[in-house]
Parts: C-alpha cells; sequence; structure tokens
C-alpha cells in the first residue's frame, strides 16, 4: 500500500471548555467539541470560557511568515474573522532555523516541516447565532482550513442510549 506525500501546509484544530498544561510538556484537553457543540439556551449565548488548540505544519521549503490563524464565529464573513492571534513579525526564518539545529543536535530526524503549535482560552465568548465557527490560517492571500464546529441548539430530546435504542427495535 502507498503512502499519499504530505501536503505542503495542512493543520488541526480541537475545540474544548479548557486546556492545561501538565508535567511533561503534555496537554491535557477537557471536554472536548468533536463534530458539534449543543447549546441548551436560547441564542445569544456566552460561554464563560472556551479553548482552542491549533496546529499548524508548513513545509520548510515553502515557508510563509507571519503564521496569522483567524477564527471566524457564525455570520462572520469570509473578509474578516471575529478573532485573529498568530506570531510576530519577531518569529523569522533565523529563529526557525535555530530551532531546527536544536533539533537535529538533539538526534531528531532532519525536520521537513516548521510546526506552530499554539492554545488560546476565551472569557466570555458571545454567540450570536448557530452556525460554524471556523478557524484558518491566512497564508498571503489564501485561507488554510484548519477545522471548524457546529454550533446549534439542543435537540429537544435527550440522544436515546443503547440499551433503549435496542428496545425500540424489538418486536
Amino acid at each position: 500500500m502507498e503512502t499519499l506525500p504530505a501536503p505542503d501546509v495542512f493543520g488541526n484544530a480541537i475545540f474544548c471548555d479548557d486546556i492545561r498544561m501538565e508535567i511533561g510538556g503534555k496537554l491535557t484537553f477537557v471536554g472536548c467539541y468533536i463534530n458539534d457543540m449543543y447549546v441548551h439556551s436560547s441564542f445569544p449565548v456566552v460561554l464563560p470560557k472556551f479553548c482552542i488548540a491549533v496546529n499548524y505544519w508548513q513545509r520548510k521549503n515553502n515557508l510563509i511568515l507571519p503564521v496569522v490563524f483567524w477564527v471566524f464565529l457564525p455570520g462572520d464573513s469570509e473578509e474578516k474573522a471575529s478573532i485573529e492571534f498568530g506570531t510576530t513579525e519577531q518569529v523569522n526564518e533565523e529563529l526557525i532555523e535555530q530551532h531546527r539545529m536544536k533539533a537535529i543536535e538533539s538526534g531528531v530526524e532532519k525536520p521537513e516541516f516548521a510546526i506552530f503549535s499554539t492554545q488560546i482560552s476565551l472569557a466570555n465568548l458571545t454567540i450570536l447565532h448557530p452556525g460554524y465557527m471556523k478557524v484558518r490560517v491566512r497564508r498571503k492571500d489564501q485561507l488554510v482550513r484548519l477545522g471548524g464546529l457546529r454550533i446549534q441548539s439542543a435537540p429537544n430530546q435527550p440522544p436515546a442510549t443503547q440499551e433503549a435504542s435496542l428496545l425500540a427495535l424489538s418486536p
């Protein structure tokens, strides 16, 4: 079986209620949302705390700086995101090269990608109406998709348990 080559740029986003730094450099994600967030009140809704972890890879021979992440809330236009964060102009190729040399000195293979990982914590985030929260990275005049979360009103009835579903199917 053939493994496809990695694209020049790719990444992901994790949406959750909290992110905690653990001993040894581990992160703990608390209350992760996979595809959907169900809101149990009417819109607009205020989330006391909401976190996003972002990982973004750029092939080193096609590196574009600075790295700017955009978070679009439901209702945002594609031209301007509600939230913007990322590296500053101070992160340059020289700094990345220094990190690459440290990786080589420590016995790690020569890295093919520059990796940018960051986490943000948002307090009292207001979601005006249902829709998609989207995380993108701006790459010159393009946006690279890193993740999305559908935010919607909770269904009227709680999800059925497996046992209740099996009982409903029996004659």
